[in-house]
């Protein structure tokens, strides 16, 4: 399955625009590894609704559901890019399945939300527990969340002296998040060295 994945992300010319694009705007994007565990794992466990909080220009969002057919909310905090993913998105003819949200995720009130199989967890990294915490509630009984960067660059591991007082802060609050999510009684998680680090955390309570 994931070589198929691999040849439909490759030869789309919508992503590979995307990606072009992305990468001249120095826009963080999911790496490919990383965007190919996230379509196995929708496929795999026949997920339908996905929320992702952390959107940047869309291009993760459009290549999901490009991979998948899923359909998607996603949140994003920064106006300007998320005026551009409302713009990718619509252009990609996706409006009717990708849903963009503008604001910061941890203040979005989610009366309205529907509730989710996946969660995908993207963004500001010292903010990782208090996602997973706010939006976990929005979880299927038997759903999963997904968070990317756990490595940070490898800096979590290393810890090195030259790191910058904002570097090190952030690297023991992934660290302190793993540590966390070892001891979160609702989830099991496994964690998998693709891209920058991924957790999943399977819910077997709820």
């Amino acid at each position: 399955m994931m070589h198929e994945l691999k040849v439909l992300l490759d030869q789309d010319e919508v992503l590979q625009r995307l990606k072009r694009e992305g990468a001249f705007a120095q826009i963080p994007m999911l790496q490919d590894d990383g965007l190919l565990f996230l379509a196995k794992t929708v496929l795999d466990r026949k997920v339908s609704k996905v929320l992702e909080i952390g959107c940047a220009q869309g291009y993760s969002a459009i290549a999901l559901h490009r991979l998948t057919k899923v359909e998607i909310w996603t949140i994003e905090r920064e106006f300007s890019l998320c005026e551009i993913a409302q713009k990718n998105v619509t252009q990609a003819g996706l409006s009717d399945v990708i849903h963009v949200i503008c604001g910061d995720a941890l203040f979005i009130h989610t009366e309205s939300f529907p509730i989710f199989d996946l969660i995908f967890i993207d963004a500001a990294k010292a903010q990782y527990q208090r996602f997973f915490q706010k939006f976990s509630p929005l979880l299927s009984s038997n759903g999963c969340i997904v968070t990317d960067n756990l490595s940070f660059h490898g800096l979590v591991e290393t810890m090195a002296p030259y790191l910058t007082r904002n570097q090190k802060a952030i690297a023991r609050k992934i660290k302190g998040f793993t540590t966390w999510l070892e001891s979160h009684d609702e989830f099991e998680t496994t964690y998998h060295n693709i891209g920058d680090g991924m957790s999943l955390s399977q819910r077997i309570k709820g």
